[in-house]
């Protein structure tokens, strides 16, 4: 399910913004999201309590994204997965 999202607003995910009306500065980032997905953040909160951010399935075992690539992944879960999609390089998943 969170890939599936992730993949419709793969475009948004990613870019550059403008900080500051008066004397502009431009920052390139990624989304918060992101960031916590493929544990640049250590933990992810849920009811108050820290959870490890494993979140993706390889069979039956859950696993960060930068443990595996995207070959790994259960296709009767996730199903057919596109091609061209950067949503992998920006998890930091491996090849």
């Amino acid at each position: 399910m969170i890939l599936n999202c992730l993949l419709n607003v793969e475009i948004h995910l990613q870019g550059t913004y403008q900080y500051r009306t008066s004397n502009p500065e431009y920052i390139n980032d990624t989304a918060e999201i992101i960031k916590i997905l493929k544990g640049d953040k250590a933990y992810v909160y849920i009811n108050g309590q820290p959870v490890l951010n494993k979140w993706l399935l390889k069979t039956d075992k859950l696993v960060r994204p930068y443990e595996i690539s995207r070959n790994d992944l259960d296709v009767s879960i996730y199903g057919n997965i596109p091609k061209k999609t950067d949503i992998f390089n920006l998890l930091s998943c491996k090849y």
